[in-house]
């Protein structure tokens, strides 16, 4: 059951139980790593619960996904930059890790963290999300042609990227 407060937005509490599978979902995109992305959003849900009592804060939070995507994301960044930090010889897997993904998927994800932040944010929405790419954009604050500008860029740059990689 959904409450909501005075003016008719729902209460946190609401927000997140709404919204915990679909901040998950995206955590995992980033992290492919269950454990990983459990800590990405709870520190996302943490965020939001510090910036839901300022009105514009709140109101971007319940009305723009791209919002959410930005805090989903800069958090990951952040666990990203932590666990570099650590060295390689320190970091053990555990017999539980995934090992379903590719070195391709592996590579493809870091190509993607190497783009341009609003290329990422583009193809992430477009694809992730299964936003149109006019969506997207309109998320990013772009206009449309802006939109497929940004779209083709960021995908040439991807595939350039790549090939690059394969040589």
């Amino acid at each position: 059951m959904s409450m909501h407060r005075a003016d008719g937005t729902p209460d946190l509490k609401s927000w997140i139980e709404e919204n915990h599978s679909a901040l998950l979902r995206l955590a995992f995109f980033f992290s492919k790593d269950p454990r990983l992305a459990e800590e990405i959003t709870q520190e996302a849900c943490l965020k939001i619960m510090r910036a839901w009592p300022k009105k514009r804060q709140r109101d971007l939070i319940i009305t723009s996904r791209g919002y959410v995507f930005t805090i989903v994301r800069n958090v990951f960044l952040s666990q990203m930059k932590s666990y570099s930090r650590i060295s390689q010889s320190e970091t053990q897997l555990g017999p539980e890790h995934d090992t379903a993904f590719t070195n391709s998927d592996t590579a493809l994800r870091k190509l993607l963290v190497d783009l341009a932040e609003d290329e990422r944010a583009m193809l992430i929405l477009r694809y992730y999300f299964r936003m149109t790419t006019l969506e997207a954009g309109r998320q990013l604050g772009l206009s449309r042609d802006a939109s497929y500008r940004l779209h083709d860029r960021a995908l040439a740059t991807l595939r350039a990227q790549f090939e690059d990689q394969e040589d």
